[in-house]
């Protein structure tokens, strides 16, 4: 985490001083882009490419401003789950799917997030796009100002006055570098080589820091990209990579604040990169996973089995000028 926050403060994240515009996060329409579609032709000419294949660029400046939407589906399918707390133990098993949304305004100095939705269920029957049901959480509908000092990252004046907010603002506040990098608003420390070539076939296996080109938390393992090509994401240029592979994630923090450990193993997956930013815009996985959150002296839940992972982001940089 030492080493995220260096790279942030490294990378354009500017102090109070140099904060641009009124901090409110514009307001962005309704869910996230499907791949597929023309890639804006002002981005495509952008992008490097010869007959030798495609290369990621990262000569690019990474946006000092930028608002965005990330969305997290994970559909549960008879995942066994035990929940211990000081009253007993209960056993289920889950088949259903829990979304989580979240909308974030980056501006050098400054980061908001606001919590649209936080692991509301949909059961199985349900459309993707049916009417979910009332708020999971009461922080929903909830937003959060964090400002960068010498200090490091701090909330703004203000902006968790309530009991509940100033809880989850306590939680998030030491997560902000992670959080930042999970949504986009910053880049991934790590990433592809400007200089290698794509083509479709191409193979490359992740191992140690590697890895957090794809997983931003702690995380060991072994994972394994075949690329497939090009498609747009929004109109945005992509590399589009299949995936497989095992890792063993600690201290991975959700936007709740929460925290868990969790062995996953991959067995498909797909990866849709910015062949412009180091930023993933979209990311689908078909994963068994062995998941523990929780701490002493509270509930403590601990889930086993199949669950597909999708994570979609929309990724609005500021027009220049």
């Amino acid at each position: 985490m030492a080493m995220l926050m260096a790279h942030l403060l490294l990378g354009g994240c500017d102090k109070i001083g140099g904060m641009l515009g009124n901090g409110e996060i514009p307001k962005l329409a309704p869910g996230t882009p499907q791949p597929g579609g023309e890639v804006n032709p002002s981005l495509a000419a952008e992008v490097s490419r010869d007959a030798d294949g495609v290369s990621f660029r990262r000569d690019l400046a990474y946006p000092g401003e930028i608002s965005g939407r990330l969305r997290i589906s994970r559909a549960h399918d008879r995942v066994r789950v035990v929940e211990r707390s000081e009253i007993g133990t209960e056993k289920s098993v889950w088949s259903h799917t829990l979304e989580t949304e979240v909308v974030f305004g980056k501006r050098p100095g400054r980061f908001q997030v606001t919590l649209e939705k936080a692991g509301r269920k949909l059961l199985p029957e349900q459309e993707e796009d049916a009417a979910l049901p009332a708020s999971s959480s009461e922080l929903e509908g909830e937003s959060l100002e964090f400002l960068l000092t010498d200090a490091g990252w701090g909330l703004a004046k203000g902006s968790g006055r309530e009991f509940r907010k100033a809880i989850w603002a306590d939680a998030l506040a030491g997560e902000i570098p992670y959080l930042m990098v999970e949504t986009g608003a910053h880049p991934r420390a790590q990433w592809f080589s400007s200089s290698r070539r794509w083509k479709p076939g191409d193979r490359v296996v992740l191992t140690g820091n590697s890895i957090k080109m794809i997983y931003t938390a702690d995380v060991t393992g072994r994972i394994e990209l075949v690329f497939e090509g090009e498609e747009a994401v929004g109109g945005h240029p992509c590399g589009v990579f299949a995936l497989s592979g095992d890792l063993d994630v600690r201290g991975e923090v959700d936007f709740l604040g929460k925290t868990r450990d969790v062995e996953v193993s991959i067995g498909e997956g797909r990866i849709w990169a910015s062949l412009l930013y180091p930023v993933l815009l979209r990311e689908e996985y078909e994963t068994v996973q062995s998941i523990k959150a929780g701490e002493g002296g509270g509930l403590e839940t601990q889930l086993q089995g199949a669950i597909k992972v999708v994570k979609s982001r929309s990724w609005e940089p500021a027009p220049e000028g």
